[in-house]
């Protein structure tokens, strides 16, 4: 297990989001949402239940264009018009790479290239700029180094820059340089593919088992809670209902064309704005927020300070522990992989339960064990344990003087696991001014919440592990 970097939550291969609703707010429709909603309707895709429109305090937004009740399909685009690169004209001149989201960007780059001439030009219209994207991959290392100095998240985004620039030069040697007319070197910039990369990172969406960008359905924006699902279904050739789709294998066997779907799952009013929960629920920590779309959600400090979190590399079972061979192997039985007990990723949080729904603590307490206890020292030293029973023992503190000296050990290495990052975090009074009312620099205040979450969650769990 590599230790490197703490790996990113994605959605499961199906589209599995929510939907919910806010108050009307003022409308308008330029003209892009408007070439967006004329192209669609070409395609014979309806916009007369969810369109394109203008929603103070949050750009392009996809609201309810007549009241809905709940049940009833707010949107079906089908997979045709999805921005995919399997489907993309210029895919064998990349076989060899096997980056999903690199091999999206260029597809997007490539029709952003070909102008008014590609067919998704009047969605291409609508997706923003890069000023108009806080997502930190497209701020400059100087910004970055700035305002993110102390959080983990600096380290991850410059690693992806920099792996994203030396990509960017070998597929422009081998491939842009020699084909201009293919790839104008004013889309294939090395600016334009970070654009491209920040466009896939906040808007695409898994459908079936490919990385899509879907026309409408990524102009909803982010609301916590809610409750109306998003799903996958076919249309027969003559428009009837071909079934919902709930596994990726199935898009081939029920035959049809494939549709992205949007279900209301409460009503809406005329006006209103639609919402997906971007973060599943609140699985989803500020840091990743930030750095996957380009927002920390919550208005007031106590949602996003709950919203905080901090990846730690929790070492595990060491090859120097004589019962290592043993306790490999009941990781790996648990697993079905070899090699994860040398440690494990935690998203850091303040919230016992949220902590307590980790590895974190059984793996730690698995690895401070020694043949001395009493109850499971022999069994594991001799193999004669049973796995899935000393897992489940590991999910409370083991008893008797064996036991507190185990959680003993567990809470000093965690404990200093938090200190060690809470030292190199700014003190809270240094970030305070980015965060008052009037404050102009939005990515100042975007990092200060990021960083005071992530001070919130490891002061919370080293003061949950005082034992």
């Amino acid at each position: 297990m590599s230790s490197s970097s703490p790996p990113l939550k994605r959605s499961a291969a199906l589209i599995l989001l929510l939907l919910s609703t806010a108050s009307a707010a003022s409308l308008a429709a330029p003209a892009a949402l408007d070439g967006l909603k004329n192209w669609l309707s070409s395609k014979d895709v309806s916009t007369a239940t969810t369109t394109g429109g203008v929603v103070d305090g949050f750009g392009n937004s996809l609201v309810a264009a007549r009241d809905v009740e709940a049940g009833e399909r707010l949107l079906a685009v089908p997979r045709r018009l999805h921005l995919a690169a399997s489907s993309s004209p210029v895919a064998s001149r990349f076989e060899a790479l096997e980056d999903e989201s690199s091999l999206l960007a260029l597809r997007l780059l490539h029709e952003v290239g070909r102008g008014e001439a590609s067919e998704w030009a009047p969605y291409l219209a609508i997706l923003p700029t890069a000023a108009e994207l806080n997502v930190p991959l497209l701020w400059s290392e100087e910004e970055r180094a700035r305002l993110l100095a102390g959080s983990h998240l600096q380290g991850i985004v410059d690693q992806l820059s920099g792996e994203l620039a030396e990509q960017w030069q070998a597929l422009d040697a081998s491939t842009f340089a020699a084909d201009r007319d293919t790839f104008p070197a004013d889309a294939f910039s090395r600016e334009r593919f970070l654009w491209a990369h920040a466009i896939c990172l906040s808007r695409a969406l898994p459908f079936g088992d490919e990385l899509s960008l879907i026309p409408l359905l990524d102009l909803a924006n982010h609301e916590a809670g809610a409750v109306n699902p998003c799903s996958i279904a076919t249309q027969k050739a003559d428009g009837s209902d071909g079934g919902a789709v709930t596994e990726a294998w199935q898009l081939d066997e029920l035959g049809g064309e494939p549709l992205a779907v949007l279900t209301a799952g409460k009503a809406h009013g005329a006006g209103e704005q639609v919402f997906i929960d971007y973060g599943e629920a609140g699985w989803r920590s500020s840091w990743e927020m930030l750095y996957t779309y380009g927002f920390v959600p919550g208005t007031k400090p106590d949602e996003w300070l709950a919203a905080g979190g901090r990846p730690i590399f929790f070492e595990c079972v060491q090859r120097s522990d004589p019962l290592w061979q043993q306790k490999a192997a009941v990781i790996a039985s648990l697993t079905g992989d070899e090699g994860n007990e040398a440690g494990l990723w935690v998203d850091v949080k303040a919230d016992p339960a949220a902590m307590a729904a980790t590895a974190m603590a059984p793996m730690l307490r698995l690895a401070h064990m020694g043949a001395d206890c009493p109850e499971w020292g022999a069994a594991l030293e001799s193999w004669q344990v049973q796995p899935q029973q000393l897992w489940q023992a590991l999910q409370q503190p083991l008893p008797g003087a064996a036991g507190a000296t185990i959680e003993q050990r567990v809470a000093a290495q965690v404990r200093a696991e938090c200190e060690a990052a809470l030292a190199g975090l700014p003190p809270p009074d240094a970030l305070a001014g980015a965060l008052k009312p009037g404050a102009s620099d939005a990515r100042a205040a975007l990092s200060a919440r990021v960083l005071l979450s992530e001070r919130h969650a490891l002061e919370g769990c080293a003061e949950r592990w005082k034992v």
